[in-house]
């Protein structure tokens, strides 16, 4: 036996196949899903289509996807990496009210936020602003299975009403831009705050942030927590994170950034910011 090299298990033979390890990753994915046999067969398939599904640890709480899109990565970075799990502090806030919180998703996309939200929180009452009619199809879905926990806000949040321009069909990197294709509504991020009184404020708007973190208003939020992922793109300041840093403790936040995300760009990033 001496000098004989021992071969791996069949198993690691398997999965290590050229054929089968690309499947891994959608393996793991559709295991987060209330079908996974399904999921993992539209993946491997390579079939480019919406479908529906619930998340698996919180019966009920529904899925919108389009296959073999970024849609899946997102999924991944939310139910995977865990992108959007709160720090302890946040979590004592929240899970302290007695109540599900409410929440004001900002760029909902297809409402894979929302979907943690609503798992991490049965019963929290979610307002999801979105402006790309590309996700808003899958996001009204979404919404229409959620037993009237989701509502939906056609529109960018911004600091005042109106109109911008928007670069649309970007799935998750969607965001306005000066000379977009296409108008789309914008809202009142303040008022709208102000109407849904969140808990919870989740912001992920492709540099649409400045404007609201930069208004002399936000220190007036009475949201307890809030998850941004900040952008270089539009931010006034030469580093994006700590411009948003700054803004956020001047409100009177505490804030924790977040590790920079494997190849994101440079300066983009994700904080938590919270205070009692």
């Amino acid at each position: 036996m001496a000098g004989r090299k021992l071969r791996p298990p069949v198993y690691q033979r398997i999965v290590s196949h050229p054929w089968i390890a690309p499947l891994k990753p959608s393996w793991q994915r559709s295991r987060h899903t209330s079908a996974p046999l399904r999921f993992f067969a539209r993946e491997a398939l390579r079939r480019r289509r919406g479908a529906r599904y619930e998340v698996r640890r919180a019966p009920g709480v529904p899925l919108a996807l389009r296959h073999m899109t970024p849609d899946i990565e997102t999924f991944d970075q939310v139910f995977l990496q865990a992108a959007l799990a709160e720090p302890p502090e946040v979590a004592a806030l929240l899970d302290g009210l007695g109540r599900p919180p409410v929440v004001l998703d900002l760029g909902a996309n297809v409402g894979l936020a929302a979907a943690w939200f609503a798992a991490r929180w049965p019963g929290a009452r979610i307002t999801c602003v979105e402006p790309d009619p590309f996700n808003l199809e899958p996001l009204r879905e979404a919404a229409a299975r959620s037993g009237g926990r989701w509502r939906v806000v056609a529109a960018a949040a911004a600091a005042e009403p109106g109109t911008l321009r928007f670069h649309p069909g970007g799935f998750g990197v969607s965001r306005a831009v000066e000379g977009g294709e296409i108008e789309v509504e914008a809202v009142d991020f303040f008022a709208l705050a102000a109407e849904v009184a969140p808990d919870l404020i989740k912001i992920d708007i492709e540099g649409g942030e400045w404007p609201l973190l930069t208004d002399p208003r936000l220190g007036e939020l009475t949201a307890r927590a809030v998850a941004l992922e900040f952008h270089p793109h539009g931010c006034p300041a030469p580093s994006a994170r700590d411009e948003a840093v700054a803004r956020l403790e001047a409100a009177g936040y505490t804030v924790r950034t977040s590790r920079p995300v494997a190849d994101a760009p440079p300066d983009e990033g994700s904080l938590w910011a919270w205070r009692s």
